[in-house]
Formats: C-alpha cells, sequence, structure tokens
C-alpha cells in the first residue's frame, strides 16, 4: 500500500482513522461524470486514463472504467475495482471527483497483474492528483 504522509510505526492506527475519516462515493450522476470529462484535468499514466476534478463542497467520489472487452473476466474486473477503492480510501484526498480508465493492454495482463504491481502504479497516479489538489 502507499500513504504519503503516514508515520511508519503508527501506521495501523492511522490508518484505521483515514479509512473511517475518508469515506468513498460513488461517482454516478451524469451531470457529474459530465462535470469530469468536460472540466476536469487527465492524464494518463502506464495502464490508466484518470481524470479529475476538484470540488472543495463535495466529499472524494470516485467512478471505475473496466470495459468488458480488455477485462473480460468478471472476477478480474471486481478485483481490481477493489484494489482501486481500498487504495483511494488510504489516499489524502478527500474531496473531488476521480474517474480512472483502464486501457487496452495485451490479453491475459490484467489477470496476472499483481497487487504491488498495481499499488506502485496507482501510487504514482494519485502522488500527481494530489500535487494539483494542493
Amino acid at each position: 500500500m502507499f500513504y504519503l504522509v503516514a508515520v511508519e510505526k503508527e501506521e495501523n492506527n492511522s490508518l484505521l482513522q483515514l479509512a473511517k475519516s475518508n469515506p468513498l462515493k460513488s461517482l454516478k450522476k451524469k451531470k457529474d461524470i459530465g462535470l469530469v470529462k468536460n472540466k476536469g484535468r487527465s492524464f494518463f499514466y502506464s495502464w490508466m486514463k484518470v481524470l479529475y476534478f476538484k470540488n472543495k463542497e463535495q466529499d472524494l467520489f470516485g467512478a471505475w472504467s473496466l470495459p468488458k472487452k480488455y477485462i473480460p473476466r468478471a472476477v478480474d474486473r471486481n478485483r481490481l475495482k477493489r484494489w482501486g477503492c481500498e487504495d483511494l480510501k488510504r489516499s489524502f484526498l478527500n474531496e473531488g471527483f476521480l474517474l480512472v480508465m483502464f486501457l487496452p493492454k495485451e490479453k491475459g495482463f490484467y489477470k496476472n497483474l499483481k497487487r504491488k504491481d498495481f499499488d506502485s502504479v496507482f501510487k504514482k497516479v494519485m502522488e500527481k492528483v494530489y500535487k494539483e489538489f494542493k
């Protein structure tokens, strides 16, 4: 896992408090998704495209786009969503909209993706978003 400012000694306590204080809500409204796509910023990193929009009046909203065409197995799509949600809850973002799209890769890439590889890429993505949100 990654933590931008966590102290190693108090890691377990701070993570538990952080997860409780940073609830992640689903980005479902068509209006909000349109807002992120039209007015938000975006960048590509490795096999992800990330769109984000800072909104101070709201909580943290997240959405995942995992097309069945690129990730055919539901088990893999659910696993990637779960990993993403867990890492996003542990991030230090507490407001805004974040939309993560998974890009096409060679067959079997997402099936064989390991947690540490996912975490290392997502850590770099979240560091970039965090710098922009400051």
